[in-house]
């Protein structure tokens, strides 16, 4: 016959072990959703780099036309001008 404190410290250590299977449950779970979550996170940052090259490589590309057509506006406005004072010199 077994007395009443070894019931409860049974029924004591019985709850524990339900206790320590639900959160050894609950922990497989958070490691999954974890590794799931990381996953997803070093996905999301190799598309925004992919994304920063992407518009790197745009702005680049399109600073170069915009200094060749400056540069050409400035070389055509020169030749002008100096077509001009070519010509005002030779009607004086």
């Amino acid at each position: 016959m077994i007395c009443e404190r070894h019931e409860e410290v049974a029924e004591s250590i019985d709850d524990h072990e339900d206790r320590i299977k639900y959160l050894e449950i609950a922990d497989t779970q958070t490691k999954i959703e974890l590794r799931i979550l990381v996953s997803t996170v070093k996905e999301l940052i190799t598309e925004l780099k992919e994304e920063q090259k992407r518009k790197t490589r745009e702005f680049e590309e399109t600073a170069k036309w915009n200094a060749r057509f400056m540069f050409g506006g400035m070389g055509t406005a020169i030749v002008i001008f100096a077509g001009f004072v070519i010509w005002y010199i030779q009607h004086l």
